[in-house]
């Protein structure tokens, strides 16, 4: 509704058809002029000698940042060198709604991310030729030595969830968090009698729809409580060195990569009246929720 909000109150009458100002002013070949009679939203419109108006690059928005840091490092000793960082913060945005009709929504913002974290480590295994274990200098201490693995784990908290319905923003009458596993809470379990999802992602009855599309919402577009599933990326490589002589060496690394977010989500638009269509694994089996990549070459 991009009409200011004094008209709401009026509206189906949005629709009644009144005599056209612009007729017999504009062309004819335009759609303000082609007819002396126009439906009487369009005079409601902020600028309604315009059917369109689109306003670009404005910075509407303003955006509060609460954030506490820390990280761990360890440097390099006994072939080990560690280091760790964490984050908690929160992304509050002021959000104006329309340009029409500045409301000033004051909440969480889509890209909040409560907690974020990195681990990542490099260690010289201790085998093979100058290292504490199988050193001596034949075929196992060269087979066993030269080992490097490295990793890294990340870890970051899903991000707030929109709820809407054809009314628009529907009212919280309860939390509608629900625990659990995510793997349990996919959409992907029908009653066949009633059609209803038996195990949807969240509470789909903690919501009372709005009396109709012209009542305000005084919910904000974002739900601290209702979020997406967080993320977790582990990615370990481990090398082996072979040296062909004193300035002639190669590495042939192999990497693992293992990336978990329990299903593919987007972050706005979910309806609770199709929890089924809201959670589901579009490629029909719950091995894509977790998916691996190994690889592997030779560095000179």
């Amino acid at each position: 509704m991009r009409f200011p909000t004094g008209f709401r109150a009026l509206g189906a009458e949005e629709n009644v058809r009144v005599p056209n100002p612009f007729f017999g002013i504009f062309p004819a070949d335009t759609s303000l002029g082609t007819s002396p009679t126009v439906v009487q939203r369009q005079l409601w419109l902020a600028y309604p000698q315009f059917t369109n108006v689109n306003q670009i690059a404005t910075n509407a928005r303003t955006a509060v940042y609460h954030g506490l840091q820390f990280s761990l490092e360890k440097r390099l000793s006994r072939g080990l060198s560690l280091l760790a960082n964490y984050t908690g913060a929160k992304l509050i945005e002021n959000n104006p709604a329309s340009f029409v009709n500045t409301r000033h929504y004051r909440g969480i913002s889509e890209f909040d991310q409560p907690h974020t974290a990195n681990v990542a480590f490099v260690y010289d295994l201790p085998f093979g030729h100058n290292r504490a274990f199988l050193n001596a200098n034949n075929l196992l201490g060269h087979f066993v030595g030269g080992w490097t693995m490295s990793g890294r784990l990340f870890i970051a908290s899903g991000r707030p969830l929109s709820i809407t319905d054809s009314n628009g923003r529907p009212i919280r009458t309860r939390n509608p968090e629900k625990t659990g596993r995510v793997r349990d809470r996919l959409g992907d379990r029908v009653d066949p009698a009633t059609r209803q999802v038996l195990n949807p992602y969240f509470d789909t009855g903690a919501f009372a729809s709005l009396a109709n599309q012209y009542v305000i919402s005084p919910e904000p577009p974002f739900l601290s409580e209702l979020r997406g599933p967080g993320t977790r990326t582990i990615d370990v490589s481990l090398v082996k060195r072979f040296t062909v002589r004193e300035r002639l060496s190669f590495d042939s690394p192999r990497r693992r990569q293992q990336h978990h977010q329990h299903a593919p989500v987007s972050s706005a638009g979910n309806e609770p009246g199709q929890p089924g269509d809201f959670w589901r694994d579009p490629a029909g089996g719950r091995r894509a929720l977790r998916p691996t990549r190994v690889s592997s070459g030779i560095l000179s």
